[in-house]
């Protein structure tokens, strides 16, 4: 039977709408994997942020989540509407229904499609659908069958000739001559290709433009790329020379290359490709994973570009972090579609190996590599300038536990029987002077009520030279409070600790000098000072945005803790304009001097914090909202802390 019909566009749009009927179902296995990966990523990275001195900001993560699963929807739709028609579709076609398959002639060449290639047969008012898997079929529109009897003595000769393709050949065994034959096998694909498909030096450029439509979720298909391990080789090298001038474009000057980055950088490429050949997906022939490379390969250069577009903006920047997390995202959802499209990879098991092999890489950069690995340096200012400024960085570190030490021995040691209050202020953030201004005005104002005098110590970044004045570190801190413990009587003593500085929602303040890379204060890396030191009563004030997320790690019976804002609320006033933050303001130089007790002044200061942010317009959502959490056994404590008149 030979049968003459022609493609329109009405035929692809029908052919469209039985294939997306037919993957509803899988679309959702699709989303439901790839949310499931996402929040089992997500989730893992915020334990490992909790229980580790490593940070992973949750809030930007979901912000992240939300812009790709956004452009993955805003792309697929986009995709469909493209209306992306391959070009050997349209137009005239010939089918001649032949014992061994159907032979098919169209704009491009000619292809046999064995029986045992067709699936099943279904049939909508208009079309004949040749399945050939899940997702893809043969289209013959119904209007163009008449001559040839219709579509049902179609759709009866294609299942006769299917069936008696299926049956065991018949051999006559009484012949001495008789030899089986196998059945000749001829590949599924054109036998005539056009000019350009052979062209050996358009494959770089034909794999680069289906690279970018794999990563952009543009439709693409396994024959838009020209597979070959050259073809990997070179697409991975194009990869690492982009990445090498993209680098060279960032850094002016007279530069020369860090081999010792590009070992780290040649190291972790050799591990994403054990990673990607080990799991890669079984095929069913050599090409198919020499495809799987090439396909992954060739989008690589536009998750490179993706990831430098990430890092341009500056650094430490809540939206910033949440275009980073875009990139391992983006990764996942290529690789994703590199095993489906390519490799022909079942949905389950390929958004599986992609979150492996995003992990794993993903965790190994972070450990080995900087969060910007560089290629290149200034001579002349690792010579001078970086030489110097870190010269400078190790003396004043290294002196620090020396200065600490020093200010330990000169506070005055505990009173058996008496409780007495001892004073640490920490002030972060050291690229502003206000945060300094309000340690010291604290520490003289507490001294004006309580008898502190002698019994203080202050760590403080600022950007105005202090060679006496400890500076305000993670562990500085932390050898303070024990310093301090050593000198107080940690069962019946009260430490009245002061923390002002820039707060997030993770419980996190930023210490920083403007110059030293330092770590962050935690709230469990403060709990575990405070319970290394053995200080047993402790009031904590923290005047920070966001200062109410320390409190699920610092609570116990024994604490009282005071916080300039609720866990999910901003404070106010920490400008250079002023001496003191709105909540320092309200509680040391307002509340404190007109207060019976500690309690009350704390009181008195969410008071005043409300009073005068309303005055500025700031209500609803934007509200600080002060929080004040009292241990059961420290409320006693406290009102033993007697305090002196007002002066």
């Amino acid at each position: 039977m030979k049968i003459a019909f022609e493609h329109t566009r009405a035929d692809w749009s029908a052919y469209l709408r039985f294939i997306g009927d037919r993957s509803a179902r899988r679309r959702r296995v699709f989303w439901i994997a790839f949310l499931s990966a996402i929040l089992v990523t997500i989730g893992t990275l915020e334990v490992a942020g909790r229980v580790s001195s490593w940070h992973f900001d949750l809030p930007s993560a979901l912000v992240a989540l939300g812009i790709v699963l956004a452009a993955i929807l805003a792309i697929g739709k986009f995709g469909q509407s493209a209306n992306d028609i391959p070009g050997s579709w349209l137009g005239p076609h010939t089918w001649e229904l032949l014992a061994d398959g159907i032979h098919a002639v169209s704009p491009i060449g000619r292809v046999l499609f064995e029986w045992r290639a067709i699936a099943g047969i279904e049939e909508t008012h208009d079309h004949l659908f040749l399945r050939l898997d899940e997702i893809s079929a043969l289209v013959l529109p119904k209007r163009s069958l008449e001559p040839v009897g219709g579509a049902a003595a179609v759709r009866a000769e294609i299942e006769r000739l299917k069936a008696a393709a299926a049956m065991p050949p018949q051999v006559d065994t009484t012949s001495a001559d008789a030899v089986t034959q196998p059945a000749a096998h001829t590949p599924a694909q054109p036998a005539v290709r056009p000019p350009w498909f052979s062209r050996p030096w358009l494959a770089l450029p034909r794999n680069l433009l289906a690279g970018a439509r794999l990563m952009l979720f543009l439709p693409v298909r396994a024959e838009h790329f020209a597979p070959s391990g050259r073809q990997a080789v070179l697409l991975t090298t194009l990869t690492f020379g982009l990445w090498l001038l993209l680098d060279r474009i960032g850094a002016p000057g007279d530069l020369e290359i860090i081999w010792f980055t590009f070992a780290q950088v040649i190291g972790l490429g050799a591990i994403a490709v054990a990673l990607l050949i080990f799991l890669t997906p079984r095929p069913a022939s050599a090409q198919t994973g020499v495809a799987f490379m090439t396909a992954v390969a060739a989008a690589s250069p536009f998750l490179l570009l993706v990831g430098w577009l990430c890092a341009l903006p500056t650094s430490g920047a809540w939206w910033c972090k949440g275009l980073m997390l875009i990139l391992p995202l983006l990764t996942i959802a290529t690789l994703h579609r590199a095993q489906r499209i390519v490799a022909g990879e079942g949905e389950p098991l390929a958004i599986i190996k992609a979150v492996v092999v995003v992990a794993a890489v993903w965790w190994i950069f972070s450990v080995t590599l900087y969060v910007q690995p560089r290629f290149w340096y200034s001579a002349e200012a690792s010579e001078d300038e970086g030489a110097d400024t870190w010269n400078t960085y190790e003396t004043e570190l290294f002196r620090q536990p020396d200065l600490i030490d020093a200010a330990v021995e000169g506070l005055q040691p505990g009173v058996a029987g008496t409780t007495e209050a001892y004073f640490v202020g920490f002030a972060g953030y050291g690229e502003q002077r206000v945060f300094g201004k309000e340690v010291r005005f604290a520490r003289a104002a507490l001294a004006r009520r309580l008898d502190i005098d002698g019994r203080s110590l202050q760590l403080i970044n600022s950007p105005d030279d202090d060679a006496t004045t400890p500076l305000a570190t993670v562990s500085g801190l932390d050898r303070a409070l024990a310093g301090v413990a050593r000198r107080m009587n940690v069962d019946e003593d009260v430490l009245v600790l002061f923390l002002t500085s820039h707060g997030s929602e993770e419980a996190e303040l930023s210490v920083s000098t403007g110059t030293m890379p330092l770590e962050s204060l935690r709230g469990p890396a403060l709990r575990a000072a405070l319970d290394r030191a053995g200080i047993r009563w402790r009031v904590i004030v923290i005047s920070a945005c966001h200062s109410g997320s320390f409190i699920p790690h610092l609570e116990d019976e024994h604490t009282l803790i005071a916080t300039a804002a609720r866990a999910d609320r901003s404070s106010f006033g920490c400008t250079d304009e002023r001496d003191l933050t709105y909540y320092g303001e309200a509680l040391f130089r307002d509340a404190l001097p007109a207060s019976d007790s500690l309690t009350d002044a704390f009181e008195r200061a969410r008071r005043i914090v409300r009073e005068h942010e309303k005055a500025e317009k700031i209500t609803g959502n934007e509200l600080s909202e002060p929080q004040l959490w009292i241990g059961g056994r420290m409320r006693a404590k406290v009102a033993e802390l007697q305090l002196r008149t007002a002066s």
